[in-house]
């Protein structure tokens, strides 16, 4: 059969094989025909098993996603088959089927004649199924058939030459139907007749070898596909998974490339004496030949002419591992290698401890009662494990699950053992010690450092493992996925284990939990329990302390979710609590109260119950007036337990946040606010539990600034002396611990020092975060200073932090003794540490209404003001600008003052010249000046241009002034029909000027050398004062920046 391109079940082009036989035609031996991808449903796949035989040749390379094998199929069809049937070798999955080729055989299991060298996929395939060499005779000579022509072109010349394959109607098929690779049966048969002289010639044995009797059809097949790895490294090994048919003759030859590291040589999986380079297993397991057999193979095996032998004496160190031998029936093949892990034992079971990324479980504690001074209950977990993971090459691996309840002790009822159940993947659980190290990353080493050789772990046990009959009433048709089934529960605490707390370890296997699509482990953990609160040898036990609610968790799990859900059956009340907080003084601490057979969900958090029995009282038909019934058991306080207190007796942190308070209407504040925060003390100075915690507001005008108040608040010895302190008032607005109102109490200060003392219950709540809100307020109004009162205490404080906010005010004044100070955007914030007993802290504010926003109408005034003073001081520069300008232009030409003024003489003879000898007009234009004042139509154009031109000029500047007047001279004369107003506009005026040219000349020769001898640095600082001025106006009521 020809080479077929790669099917795919994404392409269905073609139709299906029907049993009516198509015309052969002539084909190409190198090639390529369309591919038959039939679909087909389910329910018309033959369901027999036609392979016999089952060899792979693979070959991973480095740097690659996947590998590249061939399998090799003998397959013998019965003749009862229908033509065209489509029958499934096995499951596609994710192969990609590159090549794939049919070729018959004959009665002996030797393949019909073909080209070796044409045709190296079907070579290879006679080679791994360990064929009888080649006939010498084709398919179609063995039947009398007409071989088909193959045409081929050679330097524009076509030739033809005889094919020696058979085509497809002879062959059959490889097609992917049904996401299965399947074989679809040839439409033509060869003839079964025993007269015929084309019929295959019989055996003298009465039993042939298999699938070689007359009731079957032999073929080989050939497929060359693209294996993509399941798993690859960081967190997994490389995964080769190769979907097989089921078969009781299978070999493999795999061969893996080395690490990159590594530099020794490389032998056969066989060599046990030679340390690997990688951590190799597969499954099923992969057993190599005995040398007996092989030397037997070897000797009875011939090859042909164009074959050769691949004898493992030219391995080299660069070929790599080859993973070669025999294996049983199975459905794939698996094939795992990665880098050598470090052996580590871990528990009792001895088994490496898998890696889950989340964890998700469902606890249901359900009391029963009450016995051995604790609560009964039964409790079931619902764990889901979700991406599993483990670094190396081993597949059945522990799950670490252990109980904890904080506080509490866990003990066994009348049934001390564990029910584990779970779904595929699950096989067993035990008890074992906790794991040490059973969260880990891939990348961290393991310890300790000793090297270890290839290991192949086995898998689930198998039948097929055993030695099977000769004969052929084995059935394989059943599936192996009955042996990973769901489980019944089990057993999983040995005799003498009496500890339910100790962690369970459940035994996972990889195989079944492949990524991504099945990495998720699903499991059911239950038992009876009970659960007692851990009190000292010396304590009395109380019925009504709470217990924990216990939970499982998976102690390798990155990330843990745990639901827990209370369920009452007792016979009693069960009240649940939240898990933090006081249940005899807190009324939020208490969650519900459960009677018999109702539930209530905890959440993640969690929580705590009790079991409170119901009192059973006769009640009498007429009950008397002021009857009470009184639980005749006499009250008893809680048990807390006692903390270890090995640290100084102190407060570690207070923070005082101090917000000024204005009454509505008003601009400035006459009061504050302050809210304390510290937490409570443990012990007292006699190592008691303390009960009251007390602090002091000293008098700010007892001029004891930052001094060690050493004075009793509750005596005093200054009598008859007057209160400086009667203009200031405190008042406690609330006292909480944890945000629970608590009991406190305000007595007077007493002389001079104090002004109030305070003292909040803190009785069992060592720790608790106490809260003490207090406002001060000051009769004397229009006070814009306060001094603010914080608290003293007698015992050291590690760090006092004030916070002032002013936020809407302008904070003008802060004094303070203490050491730090921070400025932010809503105000001021104080810090002092390692505070000595009564330390007095002392600070003192000054606040100010804050400006309101100038309007429009409010900021004109002001903006006028700064433009007048902009337009003033442009006016200025331009004036300096304007005689620096003409300062230069003087300074730097070449017309001194003399021949200025001369040239200035003469220009003004020359305009007298013109007035006097301007002869008289009576006529008149439109809008033109009188005669009197401007008559420009008989001007001489002569006497101008001859006086200017006489005097010898050093001036271009002028010259060029003198020629254009000249020129306009001319032209009027030639021109005397109407009058010009540019004339008119080009000379003077015909009135009279008394003009003093030396007055003149003096006020130039001034005004020069002002502008000369003015230093530019005086002009810069008058215009920087200037301008600064111009900034503070515009910016007031602030500062400019």
């Amino acid at each position: 059969m020809p080479a077929t391109p790669a099917p795919s079940r994404h392409r269905r082009d073609l139709t299906a094989a029907t049993p009516t036989a198509r015309p052969s035609r002539p084909q190409s031996p190198t090639s390529t025909t369309n591919f038959t991808n039939s679909t087909i449903s389910t329910a018309h796949l033959h369901k027999i098993n036609i392979v016999s035989r089952v060899a792979l040749d693979g070959k991973a390379k480095q740097g690659k996603d996947g590998a590249s094998v061939k399998m090799y199929f003998k397959l013998s069809v019965p003749y009862d088959v229908a033509p065209g049937a489509t029958i499934p070798l096995c499951l596609e999955e994710n192969l990609k089927i590159l090549e794939c080729q049919v070729h018959p055989l004959d009665h002996n299991s030797a393949p019909y004649s073909f080209s070796g060298t044409a045709y190296p996929l079907l070579h290879s395939a006679a080679r791994a199924l360990a064929l009888p060499p080649r006939s010498t005779t084709t398919y179609h000579t063995a039947y009398g058939l007409s071989p088909p022509q193959a045409s081929s072109r050679s330097n524009g010349a076509s030739s033809s030459r005889v094919s020696h394959l058979a085509e497809e109607k002879y062959t059959g098929q490889i097609v992917v139907s049904s996401y299965h690779i399947c074989y679809i049966v040839p439409t033509i048969f060869p003839p079964r007749s025993e007269n015929s002289e084309d019929t295959f010639v019989r055996t003298k044995s009465r039993r042939a070898s298999l699938g070689g009797d007359k009731n079957n059809m032999q073929f080989m097949a050939a497929i060359s596909a693209w294996v993509p790895y399941a798993t690859k490294p960081p967190r997994y090994p490389f995964l080769l998974s190769i979907p097989i048919p089921r078969c009781l003759h299978n070999s493999a030859k795999i061969r893996i490339f080395p690490p990159e590291s590594t530099s020794s040589s490389f032998a056969s999986l066989s060599s046990d004496d030679e340390s690997l380079p990688w951590d190799l297993a597969s499954d099923p397991r992969v057993t190599r030949p005995s040398s007996r057999s092989l030397h037997k193979h070897d000797s009875t095996n011939q090859f042909a002419d164009d074959e050769s032998s691949d004898s493992e004496a030219n391995i080299t160190a660069a070929d790599g591992i080859f993973l070669r031998g025999s294996f049983p029936s199975t459905e794939r093949l698996r094939v795992r290698w990665a880098k050598p892990s470090k052996t580590v034992v871990f528990g009792d079971v001895g088994r490496r401890r898998v890696g889950v990324q989340t964890a998700q479980g469902d606890m249901t504690c359900t009391v029963t009662g009450r016995a051995r001074g604790g609560i009964t209950m039964d409790v079931e977990y619902k764990g889901v494990c979700r991406d599993l993971w483990f670094p190396g090459v081993a597949t059945m691996l522990g799950l670490d699950v252990g109980l904890i309840a904080q506080g509490c002790d866990v003990m066994w009822t009348d049934k001390p053992e564990w029910n584990v159940s779970g779904p595929v993947g699950f096989d067993l659980s035990a008890v074992g010690p906790r794991a040490n190290g059973a969260r880990f990353d891939s990348m961290d080493p393991l310890s300790p450092p000793s090297p270890t050789h290839t290991q192949f772990p086995s898998s689930s046990p198998s039948l097929l493992r055993a030695p099977l009959p000769e004969g052929g009433e084995l059935s394989l048709d059943a599936s192996s996925s009955s042996l990973s089934a769901d489980m019944p529960s089990v057993s999983s605490l040995p005799s003498d284990r009496t500890d339910p707390s100790m962690p369970l370890t459940l035994y996972v296997n990889m195989n079944d939990l492949l990524p991504p699509a099945k990495n998720q482990f699903d499991f059911k953990i239950s038992g009876s329990i009970i659960v007692a609160p851990r009190v000292q040898p010396n304590d009395t036990f109380d019925e009504t302390t709470p217990v924990v609610l216990p939970r499982f968790t998976v102690h390798a799990a990155d990330g843990e979710k745990t639901s827990i859900t209370v369920r009452n059956e007792a016979d009693a009340l069960v009240e649940v609590f939240n898990l933090s907080g006081d249940i005899h003084r807190d009324a939020q601490a208490r969650k519900t109260v459960l009677q018999r057979g109702a539930y209530t969900r905890c959440g993640q958090e969690g929580g705590r119950i009790a079991l409170k029995r119901v009192a059973t009282v006769s009640r009498p038909l007429t009950p008397g007036r002021g009857a009470l019934v009184h639980n005749p058991g006499p009250a008893k306080s809680p048990i807390y337990p006692r903390p270890v207190f090995e640290g100084p007796r102190m407060l570690s942190c207070v923070t005082a946040t101090v917000t000024p308070l204005l009454r509505a209407g008003e601009r400035a504040p006459d009061a504050y606010s302050v809210r304390l925060c510290f937490p409570a003390p443990v012990f007292d100075a006699q190592s008691r539990p303390l009960e009251w915690v007390e602090f002091g507001l000293a008098n700010p005008e007892a001029r004891m600034l930052g001094a060690n108040v050493a004075v009793d608040a509750s005596h005093s010895s200054e009598k008859n002396e007057v209160d400086l302190s009667s203009h200031l008032h405190v008042d406690i607005t609330s006292a909480s611990a944890d945000n629970i109102p608590v009991k406190y109490e305000v007595g007077g200060g007493g002389g001079r020092q104090w002004i109030s003392w305070i003292r909040v219950h803190v009785e069992g709540m060592p720790g608790a975060m106490i809260v003490v809100d207090y406002c001060v307020r000051t009769e004397v109004s229009n006070v814009n200073t306060f001094d603010v009162l914080l608290p003293t205490f007698g015992i050291p404080v590690g760090k006092m932090v004030v916070d002032i906010e002013t936020q809407g005010l302008r904070l003008s004044m802060l004094e303070s003794n203490l050491a730090y100070e921070q400025v932010y955007v809503a105000g001021r914030r104080l810090l002092h540490h390692s505070l000595s007993e009564f330390f007095y802290p002392k600070v003192s504010i000054a606040l100010h209404p804050a400006s309101p926003p100038r309007t429009g109408f409010q900021s004109l005034p002001n903006m006028l003001i700064v433009l007048t003073c902009v337009i003033a001081m442009a006016l200025c520069f331009m004036v300096m600008w304007r005689l620096s300008d003409t300062s230069h232009g003087f300074h730097n030409g070449m017309l001194d003052d003399a021949a200025f003024a001369a040239l200035l003489d003469m220009r003004l003879e020359a305009l007298r010249t013109a007035e006097m000898n301007a002869p008289t007009n009576t006529q008149q234009w439109l809008d033109e000046p009188s005669i009197d004042t401007l008559d420009t139509r008989s001007w001489p154009s002569s006497e101008p241009t001859q006086v200017l031109a006489d005097e010898p000029t050093n001036d271009y500047f002028y010259s060029e002034h003198v020629w254009h007047d000249s020129e306009d001279t001319i032209h009027d004369d030639d021109d005397d029909t109407q009058p010009s107003l540019s004339k008119a506009l080009s000379f003077p005026s015909a009135m009279h000027i008394p003009f003093d040219a030396s007055r003149f000349r003096a006020a130039w020769a001034n005004a020069k050398h002002r502008v000369e001898t003015l230093p530019w640095d005086d002009v810069r600082k008058v215009a920087g004062r200037v301008w600064d001025v111009c900034l503070r106006i515009y910016h007031y009521p602030l500062d400019p920046p």
